[in-house]
């Protein structure tokens, strides 16, 4: 009995011993998965981390953002554009650098690489997986030669597919597919001053950076920035290299474009300023489908009615400054000196929100316009146009 015993008991120890090198070395012999199946087991484990961080995030947990940060990363490149240079000057360079004589003179061997033009540096978005990248207009403005680098390594040559001066913003295009688009913040959800965000970029040319901050205030305008401006503020650190970078809320959803900052020796004073997103979102996706941006027009030259006002209540509106002949605002009968203070339903405050306003007009539309002339008001039909593309 006791050798039926003392054999039972080894065989057992010899199987689990077998048991455990399997699951050790083998563990897709158990379960059989293949390769290709356990990437996708870790990519369904990345989505129930993302779906728990998103749980976390709401409930206002401790680190709850790292993974859909983690996620939108991805979608984050890095941008060197080399700068247009003087093309006699770029020639005699180049000559020089293959100049026995030259060389020797400065004790270097023949060809050695002394002209280095330098470059700027900057963030860019991918919006659309066909190799589509949004960023600022100045980042790639007077750039002969573009640079991509993705997060995952690759680098690609980019070309600039279409500019919005208007907007400071640049659609580039580089020859990858199936890469991962940055996730949109749903317009059911208003970015709400206090809210946490996260900007990402590369500050200074450095690797990928990420700063956090809050929505310190929305609708900023009259920056001098571009011309329709309806900024996001925020105290997240934004440096030169940020621009065009994603400004994300901590499911990490884009909720900006981050183009600019108040700054005296450009480093960051903590405040910073984005495009908001589905703004942004729908100019890429002009730029990218028609090359431009179609955009309402009146034909005035505005004029803020504040340094003009006399009382508290009258610091509001857009004073017409001047009618162009021909134009929408013409046509309708606005004079010189009316006072715009409603288009449509919507008040007018400031030049600013009416450029914004009449740009979010389709042409070819019919809007009343509510103008005080004389003290008094009065409602005019106005026919907006197709604003003129900027050359």
């Amino acid at each position: 009995m006791q050798r039926y015993w003392l054999i039972f008991a080894q065989t057992v120890t010899v199987a689990l011993g077998l048991l455990f090198i399997i699951l050790t070395f083998r563990p897709h012999w158990v379960t059989g998965s293949s390769v290709d199946a356990d990437l996708k087991g870790a990519d369904r484990h990345e989505d129930m981390l993302l779906a728990r961080t998103q749980a976390n995030a709401t409930n206002g947990l401790p680190n709850g953002y790292l993974a859909a940060l983690q996620r939108a990363s991805r979608s984050v490149v890095s941008i060197e554009a080399v700068p247009l240079q003087n093309t006699a000057a770029q020639a005699l360079s180049e000559q020089l650098q293959h100049d026995p004589s030259f060389n020797a003179l400065l004790d270097r061997p023949s060809g050695a690489q002394e002209f280095t033009p330098a470059t700027n540096v900057g963030t860019g978005i991918i919006f659309n997986a066909e190799g589509y990248i949004l960023t600022n207009q100045h980042v790639v403005e007077g750039a002969r030669a573009l640079k991509v680098s993705l997060a995952d390594g690759r680098v690609f040559n980019a070309q600039v597919q279409a500019v919005d001066p208007e907007s400071d913003l640049a659609v580039l295009r580089i020859a990858a597919t199936k890469l991962p688009v940055i996730p949109l913040m749903p317009r059911t959800a208003p970015l709400q001053v206090g809210e946490l965000v996260f900007a990402v970029g590369y500050p200074f040319g450095f690797a990928q950076t990420t700063t956090m901050g809050i929505v310190s205030g929305i609708n900023r305008n009259q920056l001098g920035v571009s011309v329709f401006e309806d900024f996001i503020q925020t105290d997240a650190a934004i440096h030169p290299g940020n621009s065009g970078g994603p400004l994300l809320n901590p499911m990490g959803e884009l909720v900006g474009v981050n183009t600019a900052i108040y700054s005296e020796n450009g480093a960051s004073l903590g405040i910073g300023f984005a495009i908001p997103a589905h703004e942004a979102w729908a100019i890429a996706h002009a730029l990218m489908e028609q090359g431009y941006v179609t955009r309402g027009w009146l034909g005035i030259e505005p004029q803020d009615i504040w340094p003009l006002a006399q009382s508290a209540t009258e610091s509001e509106g857009v004073v017409v400054a001047r009618v162009l002949k021909g134009g929408p605002a013409a046509v309708a009968g606005l004079e010189v000196g009316d006072v715009i203070v409603r288009l449509g339903d919507a008040p007018v405050k400031n030049t600013a929100d009416l450029l914004r306003q009449v740009a979010q007009v389709p042409p070819d539309t019919r809007i009343n316009m509510t103008v005080v002339r004389g003290n008094k008001p009065r409602t005019i039909a106005v026919t907006i146009q197709a604003r003129p593309r900027p050359r």
